[in-house]
């Protein structure tokens, strides 16, 4: 499978990289990605047509749908990172993360190595945890992992930019396999994750039982550094699904 660059308008967004899908059909198995989606390239969104993340817009789309609709942004964690109807969304993500305490940052960034996003990984101050920003520093997101050093069996909290409560990461099944999922406040599965944890091979499902994500580690040619990439489906919130794969690798991160 190749995925062909993307014309980059500008740098400064995270969603720069919003590529065709069009969905052909339903199944959750290993390969089934590809038989959901077919990828095309086709212009960036630019920074000026991105409604700010703290006040949803409504953005016309010329001739065709409009390219966002923010209604339903309390629905989402990132309603700037919903991903448009018709296209799907790829990005790659560093391996950094393990059970140990960590302060260091790093980039989210596109197959070609721009980056996207900033990572912020602050676990010995008072906002112990993971944090995602806008490359202005706009803070999107993040993930509590206080509990996970405090409680002998916590969970990450994932939280929105202003510190409220916006789910919790749970486990179901064995310390080996099992699978994840992001329950919201009340109670509620927003996302599952299943797959091959170690081998960052995992599939992403929604509430209703369709395959939304997936992952799997990649070799990128501008870093030697491990990485895995990730791609978003249409309608689906690629900061949500971000934070539940970091907030994964953080439980099933080796010391």
């Amino acid at each position: 499978e190749s995925c062909k660059q993307v014309q980059r308008e500008t740098s400064a967004s995270f969603p720069a990289v919003w590529e065709s899908s069009r969905a052909v059909g339903r199944s959750t198995t290993p390969n089934a990605w590809d038989r959901l989606y077919s990828v095309a390239s086709v212009p960036a969104a630019s920074l000026a047509s991105l409604p700010p993340s703290r006040q949803p817009s409504f953005i016309e789309g010329g001739d065709r749908a409009p390219v966002f609709d923010w209604t339903a942004s309390g629905q989402s964690l990132c309603p700037s990172l919903v991903v448009p109807d018709g296209m799907e969304f790829v990005f790659a993500v560093r391996e950094v993360l393990t059970s140990a305490r960590k302060q260091l940052s790093f980039s989210v960034v596109d197959l070609s190595g721009q980056p996207l996003s900033h990572v912020i990984i602050n676990e010995f101050g008072s906002k112990c945890g993971i944090h995602l920003q806008m490359l202005d520093s706009t803070p999107l997101s993040w993930v509590r992992t206080s509990d996970l050093f405090d409680r002998p069996r916590g969970c990450p909290t994932i939280c929105r930019a202003s510190g409220e409560v916006f789910g919790t990461l749970v486990k179901e099944g064995s310390a080996q396999g099992g699978t994840y999922f992001i329950r919201g406040k009340s109670g509620q599965r927003l996302l599952s994750f299943e797959g091959n944890f170690r081998e960052k091979k995992v599939d992403v499902i929604d509430c209703s039982g369709q395959l939304v994500g997936a992952c799997e580690r990649c070799a990128m040619d501008f870093d030697a550094s491990p990485h895995y990439q990730v791609r978003v489906a249409p309608q689906t919130d690629a900061g949500l699904v971000l934070c539940g794969l970091l907030a994964i690798e953080k439980m099933q991160g080796e010391s």
